[in-house]
């Protein structure tokens, strides 16, 4: 029987946990590990969501490596900057459209 959503979410926690780092799967492998033949668009925005209450996030990157990764959310808080409010400025739009 497959793993839920939730379950695979722990289980992919427990993996993060175990290895104390960030890691890739294959498609496959990912596959493997939750009990599914195919996976479908719905069931890993389920996994995510769950990740993200426990403060992980999925990294779909199948289309371009043809992994899937999970990350602590803080650990890319930590690594990554913000940018300073000069590049901002640079770059800002000016003309916004007050529809949208």
């Amino acid at each position: 029987m497959a793993r839920s959503a939730r379950d695979m979410a722990d289980q992919l926690i427990k993996i993060y946990s175990e290895t104390k780092k960030r890691y890739l799967l294959t498609k496959d492998e990912f596959k493997s590990i939750a009990g599914k033949f195919n996976l479908k668009e719905a069931y890993l925005w389920e996994v995510d969501s769950f990740l993200r209450e426990d403060g992980y996030l999925l990294v779909d990157l199948r289309s371009e490596e043809d992994s899937i990764g999970v990350i602590k959310i803080r650990r890319i808080k930590k690594q990554w900057k913000s940018l300073s409010e000069e590049i901002v400025e640079e770059y800002e739009f000016d003309d916004w459209d007050e529809e949208d």
